[in-house]
């Protein structure tokens, strides 16, 4: 497996995706042991039970990392698993209806987060990039402002760029950015300094930013450009979030 990490690395794969993927092999890893099996040895039917009772997003997620370990094997003469693999089906997910905050909260999460920008706290503007932006906690350190929009290499070693309030950015511009007080950190540090603040469901806070966009009117073409969706079809379960006021006069 460490092989296939290098060769991540030697593939010019941004240092998040080859963490994403770091964590993604070390989950089928757990699942060949408790099977008493290398992670070469997985059959279609314990990769299935693994994925069973998952949401989508993520089983596909570790499906394709698993699909992705299996070429890499598949070009050493080891095709095995790269069989096995492609015999998987996604039948046995759920389909994830994504948790957001009412609005009211969302309004209250950002007033939080300008007072923390205004004692001189980053928390504030981690909080500000999460609900503001869109940004997945794990993207906060690769971010950079350019043109009034902020740019952050996402998933897939992508750049996208994003609008950021006024009062958001004029903080980034000028707050320590690297560092040990810098705003640049990673996932951990931030997960530590969020949960301090009793925030733990970071996940939340982008698919509460997505959600209003929906709600806005703003089209899904545009929200799957501005969280870094590489298919429609990840962004569409927010369409899903949404009930018509009037829903009852046209039954």
């Amino acid at each position: 497996m460490e092989s296939y990490i290098n060769h991540l690395k030697a593939s010019f794969k941004s240092e998040n995706t080859v963490i994403g993927y770091q964590s993604d092999m070390r989950f089928w890893n757990n699942i060949a042991e408790s099977n008493n099996i290398a992670i070469d040895n997985l059959k279609v039917g314990v990769i299935e039970k693994a994925l069973s009772g998952k949401d989508i997003s993520s089983a596909r997620r570790f499906l394709a990392t698993l699909k992705s370990y299996a070429k890499y094997l598949n070009r050493q003469d080891q095709p095995l698993l790269f069989l096995e693999v492609s015999k998987v089906e996604l039948s046995g997910v759920k389909v994830r209806i994504p948790k957001s905050l009412s609005r009211d909260k969302y309004i209250d999460i950002v007033e939080h987060a300008k007072h923390l920008i205004k004692k001189n706290d980053r928390r504030g503007i981690w909080l500000g990039l999460m609900v503001n932006c869109g940004l997945r906690i794990s993207e906060i350190r690769f971010i950079e402002v350019k043109d009034g929009l902020v740019s952050v290499i996402g998933k897939g070693n992508k750049e996208r760029r994003v609008p950021c309030p006024d009062w958001l950015l004029s903080e980034l511009q000028t707050y320590m950015k690297t560092g040990k007080g810098g705003y640049k950190q990673c996932r951990q540090v931030i997960d530590r300094g969020l949960r301090e603040l009793n925030y733990n469901k970071f996940h939340t806070l982008r698919h509460t930013y997505a959600t209003i966009l929906h709600e806005e009117g703003v089209q899904l073409e545009v929200i799957q450009l501005l969280l870094g969706h590489s298919s429609i079809v990840t962004t569409q379960i927010y369409t899903k979030t949404i009930v018509p006021d009037d829903i009852l006069e046209k039954l």
